[in-house]
C-alpha cells in the first residue's frame, strides 16, 4: 500500500480532452521508465503465448495461458478472449511468468455458445465496458478476501446480466448473446469518439468521466502500456 500511496502522490494532471459526453484526465509521471513486459496482444499476435481451454471439455471460469517468451506478459483485468468454446474477459490482472504455464480466472461473455470455434484463443480488440468491469471486480474482490488466492467469485450472472443490458440499449440482436457483436454494433462511432484521445507525453494512466461523473480509472507503469492499452479503454 506504500508503494500505492506513493506513486498516486507522485502523478500530475494533464489536459483535459474530452470528445461529446467523455471526458478523459490524463495521469502523468515524469519518472516511468520502459516496462520489462509484453503485452497480451504482442505476445498472442508474436506467437510467443497462447490461451486455450483447460481441457477438451472446458471450464467456463478458467482458461490456461502458456508463456513461451523470455519476458513477463501482462494481462489486464477486462481484457477480450475471443474463439474456443466461448469468449471471455480476464478476471483481474496478472503478471504471467516468462516460460511458465498457468490457470487465469476468467468471466464468460457470450453465453449462448458452448461450442468449438477455434483451438486457441485470439486477443480481442475491446474491454469490457466500465460498469460491468466494476460488477465483476466487486464479486472479485470480496472472493478474494474471503477465499485467499481464488479470483472467481460470484460474478459470471453480474457480467451477464451486464452485456444484456448493453445489448438491449443498443438495440442488437445477437445469437450467442455476445459482448462481442454489442462493441461490433457500435464500432464506428467509437472509432470517431477515440480520434482525440491520444496519449499525451508521460501519460501513464487516465482517468474517465461521462458527463461530469466519474466512471472508471487506470494506472499503469509506463507511458509504452498505457499509450497502447489506450484505444481499448
Amino acid at each position: 500500500m506504500h508503494v500505492l500511496s506513493d506513486t498516486l502522490q507522485s502523478l500530475t494532471l494533464g489536459t483535459p480532452v474530452s470528445a461529446d459526453r467523455l471526458t478523459m484526465v490524463p495521469l502523468l509521471h515524469a519518472q516511468s521508465g520502459n516496462p520489462a513486459y509484453l503485452l497480451l496482444d504482442e505476445a498472442l499476435e508474436g506467437g510467443l503465448a497462447e490461451v486455450t481451454e483447460v481441457s477438451s471439455g472446458g471450464a467456463v471460469a478458467e482458461l490456461v495461458f502458456r508463456n513461451r517468451a523470455e519476458r513477463d506478459v501482462l494481462l489486464v483485468d477486462g481484457e477480450e478472449l475471443v474463439g474456443a468454446k466461448q469468449n471471455r474477459v480476464l478476471n483481474l490482472t496478472i503478471l504471467a511468468p516468462a516460460g511458465r504455464e498457468i490457470t487465469i480466472p476468467v468471466s464468460c461473455v457470450e453465453a449462448g455458445r458452448w461450442s468449438w470455434r477455434s483451438q486457441r484463443f485470439a486477443a480481442g480488440r475491446r474491454k469490457l465496458h466500465a460498469r460491468a468491469r466494476a460488477e465483476k471486480m466487486r464479486g472479485v474482490s470480496c472472493a478474494l478476501r474471503e477465499e485467499g488466492r481464488r479470483a472467481r467469485g460470484d460474478v459470471q450472472s453480474a457480467v451477464w446480466n451486464a452485456i444484456d443490458r448493453k445489448l438491449a440499449a443498443f438495440d442488437v440482436a445477437s445469437d450467442t448473446a455476445a459482448y462481442e457483436d454489442a462493441a461490433r454494433a457500435v464500432e464506428p462511432r467509437l472509432q470517431t469518439l477515440r480520434a482525440p484521445f491520444a496519449a499525451q507525453p508521460n501519460q501513464v494512466g487516465a482517468a474517465f468521466f461521462i458527463g461530469g461523473t466519474l466512471v472508471g480509472l487506470d494506472l499503469f507503469d509506463s507511458p509504452s502500456t498505457l499509450s497502447k492499452l489506450l484505444p481499448k479503454l
